[in-house]
């Protein structure tokens, strides 16, 4: 859908650990959405927590 014609458009998604364990489906419709959209997603499977502080 994106750029037909074109050449397809790729991503990396990078999902933090606090979504990951927290709020999975917010990652899974994510990813759900990119691929709808004809986007090609590459999510490292090394990646680790960035190191963002949760919320207080």
């Amino acid at each position: 859908m994106v750029g037909v014609g074109k050449t397809p458009m790729k991503v990396v998604l990078f999902i933090p650990c606090f979504i990951d364990a927290f709020y999975l489906e917010v990652g899974i419709a994510t990813l759900e959405l990119l691929e709808r959209f004809g986007i090609s997603v590459d999510y490292p499977q090394e990646q680790t927590c960035c190191g963002q502080p949760w919320p207080t």
